[in-house]
């Protein structure tokens, strides 16, 4: 059962239990109408249904909450995935130049964690950051953390050119 699915079935759940307890209700005023339980037992257990109905209607704004939630998840996960497969297939076309740099890419960040690796963050125009871990790098990189920008990127290469 997915996570959709269990916050579906709970959906139904808490709202077939605020049905019985209205159901409830109704009935217990019927029998304080009909005199078979005083006002005092009445206003009491008709608290208790109360109570227990606010704990349900919190319980359903929670759980419709979740479930949109699961939505636009499922939504920003898609974006992602369409632009990770739009940045692969401009990569396999040709070699990443600045124009692919300066179409898929917001910030890279470079950071070193121990003696000889380096966690490695590229933010993607998506707003999402991934990340990766190098080991064993053959430059020493103590020292240079920070962010790299786009444009010290492209001065980078034109000054490679």
């Amino acid at each position: 059962m997915t996570e959709k699915d269990a916050s579906a079935a709970d959906f139904k759940r808490l709202k077939d239990r605020l049905d019985l307890l209205s159901r409830k209700k109704s009935k217990l005023l019927e029998y304080n109408i009909a005199g078979q339980i005083s006002d005092r037992d009445f206003i009491e257990m008709n608290r208790q249904i109360t109570k227990e109905s606010s704990e349900v209607y919190s319980a359903i704004e929670e759980t419709e909450n979740e479930i949109n939630s699961q939505a636009g998840f499922k939504e920003k996960i898609e974006e992602i995935k369409t632009v990770l497969q739009k940045a692969e297939k401009d990569a396999s076309k040709e070699m990443i130049d600045s124009a692919f740099v300066n179409k898929y890419i917001d910030k890279i960040y470079v950071t070193p964690v121990d003696d000889g690796v380096i966690d490695i963050s590229v933010k993607l125009f998506t707003g999402d950051t991934f990340a990766k871990v190098f080991e064993k790098s053959e430059h020493r990189l103590a020292g240079r953390t920070g962010h790299t920008f786009k444009k010290m990127i492209e001065s980078y290469e034109n000054s490679m050119k």
